[in-house]
């Protein structure tokens, strides 16, 4: 196989002779070493530069690829982390929904809650059963009660 013209050539030319290159290179008119790896592999095959490139390419496309698997693998990482917290959030709705007391707040002179027991509350402090209806109006409003005054 004789190296094709570089002059005479265009890109579409050089990668249709790429393509069809066979498997140990090309060899000029009246080469006889027959080792197929003699030419074809360095810097006087014409095509070289387009071979360099293409292995430049194939390296960077395997580079992408490699990062679009790790933002892949993060995605649904990140996906099932969400869904573990949904699942949370779904079991704390429910036990404040059934553990919160709908009765309303019933403060002593010291600013307790008689009602619910919670008689040693601060000043500026709210009942913990008043914050618990104030949370579950705001998660599942079709189970809250009128809010007391906390």
């Amino acid at each position: 196989m004789t190296a094709p013209d570089p002059a005479a050539s265009t890109l579409g030319d050089d990668l249709r002779a790429l393509i069809r290159r066979p498997m140990f290179g090309w060899h000029p008119e009246g080469c006889d070493c027959h080792d197929g790896l003699a030419h074809g592999s360095d810097e006087t095959d014409p095509l070289w530069p387009l071979a360099q490139r293409a292995d430049a390419l194939a390296t960077e496309r395997e580079g992408w690829q490699t990062l679009r698997n790790e933002w892949r693998q993060t995605a649904y990482d990140l996906a099932a982390e969400r869904d573990a917290a949904r699942a949370e959030v779904d079991t704390l709705r429910m036990l404040v929904r059934d553990l919160y007391d709908p009765d309303p707040c019933e403060f002593d002179h010291r600013g307790g809650c008689q009602a619910h027991g919670y008689l040693t509350l601060e000043p500026g402090q709210t009942c913990p059963q008043h914050d618990a209806q104030q949370v579950v109006a705001l998660l599942d409003p079709a189970h809250a009660k009128e809010p007391t005054h906390g």
